[in-house]
């Protein structure tokens, strides 16, 4: 999955919080952001991020990318557990399927380089 576009001004809600701004913004794909805004406006710090098709990215972002540790959920119940650099998989994951099987996968620049059956 691509990373979130970058945010538009389609529809904003501004809350005011302790490291910034936290706001729910519509994007011009239809993706809904709701969390932290740096000053500037771009994604800051911890968020959700909800794809058209149901999809979503709870973690953190730094300008306006996924970036740290989140979770992507996947509308068909699979989940994955990871660390994303510049919006793209990098380090350490692990991938559950809504069937019950779980992988541990080790990517780097969003190239899965390993992975193994854990369950």
């Amino acid at each position: 999955l691509d990373g979130p576009p970058p945010p538009t001004n389609n529809a904003t809600k501004t809350e005011p919080s302790e490291e910034g701004q936290k706001r729910t913004i519509v994007t011009a794909e239809g993706g809904i952001y709701k969390g932290d805004f740096s000053e500037a406006g771009k994604r800051e710090g911890r968020g959700e991020y909800i794809w058209p098709n149901g999809d979503r990215y709870v973690g953190d972002f730094s300008n306006n990318t996924k970036n740290g540790n989140g979770i992507l959920y996947f509308s068909n119940g699979d989940k994955r557990v990871g660390v994303w650099k510049g919006d793209k998989l990098h380090g350490q994951a692990t991938y559950y399927y809504s069937g019950g099987r779980i992988d541990e996968e080790v990517w780097e620049e969003d190239n899965k380089t390993s992975e193994k059956r854990r369950k």
